[in-house]
């Protein structure tokens, strides 16, 4: 395992050391960066897209990530977005994203959007801030698409707004779904939304999902654990009368074999 580091002072010709830094969030998804290295970014904003339209981002392993963070308790800020798309091992999903915030200030899209199949991939965002976003703050998969692992553990989603699909998070195919902790709220969508995706599976736990235009969680998973979130006024300011969705809390009619406990639904 190997450590870098990135600064807004550094440049990506350097070797990424704590001493020469690189200089792009984008160099952290580049050789010479394998499975199970971490990427520490210091304090600052990086104004950047990163897309796999670009180039091929180098992969992690299933069980061995490559972890991108920020370095302590510095506040890092990507004015900009992530986009990865491809199928089987060119999806390169292998990653975690820990505790920086993405803001979507430029060309008007998801936070962090990924498309493609991977069945055996992990993807993990632990206590990101995701905001702003004239798409949902994060969006993964398209209909039909298998993503493997998705894990959210904390982290804030939100004012996500002026798109099409302006969700905290957007789930658009099937995966193995583990969010905790997470706090979706302010969207013009919904605070966490699943587009009629029968194979997904998983749990929702101890979330807080508030003040969502249309709706807080719309579920269509089987055989999952959904208990101790709260959702709140959600679904009060939508416009449009008596349309799919308009609740706190919902099951799709494909979700069955769920438990749900210990939820609080409050108007």
């Amino acid at each position: 395992m190997a450590e870098y580091h990135i600064s807004t002072t550094g440049s990506d010709l350097a070797d990424g050391s704590l001493v020469t830094p690189w200089a792009t969030i984008a160099k952290a998804h580049k050789a010479p960066v394998a499975a199970g290295d971490i990427i520490y970014i210091h304090s600052g904003t990086y104004s950047e897209i990163i897309s796999s339209d670009a180039f091929i981002p180098v992969c992690g392993a299933p069980t061995n990530l490559i972890t991108i963070k920020n370095y302590g308790n510095d506040p890092v800020t990507l004015n900009g977005r992530i986009r990865t798309y491809g199928t089987g091992s060119s999806l390169c999903t292998n990653y975690k994203y820990q505790g920086f915030a993405i803001v979507e200030g430029i060309n008007g899209q998801s936070g962090y959007r990924m498309t493609g199949d991977n069945t055996t991939g992990v993807l993990e965002f632990v206590d990101m801030e995701i905001y702003s976003c004239s798409n949902s703050s994060i969006y993964l998969g398209y209909t039909n698409q298998n993503m493997g692992v998705i894990r959210i553990s904390g982290g804030l989603y939100h004012h996500s707004s002026g798109g099409t699909e302006t969700s905290g998070i957007l789930i658009g195919g099937h995966a193995e779904i583990y969010i905790s902790g997470a706090q979706c709220y302010n969207n013009e969508n919904k605070g966490i939304n699943f587009r009629n995706e029968v194979g997904t599976t998983g749990s929702i736990k101890y979330c807080n999902i508030h003040d969502n235009v249309e709706s807080g969680l719309d579920w269509p998973g089987r055989f999952s654990d959904i208990s101790y979130n709260t959702c709140s006024n959600n679904g009060i300011l939508d416009t449009e009368v008596d349309e799919w969705g308009d609740k706190n809390f919902g099951f799709q009619s494909s979700a069955t074999g769920n438990i749900a406990h210990h939820n609080l639904i409050v108007n």
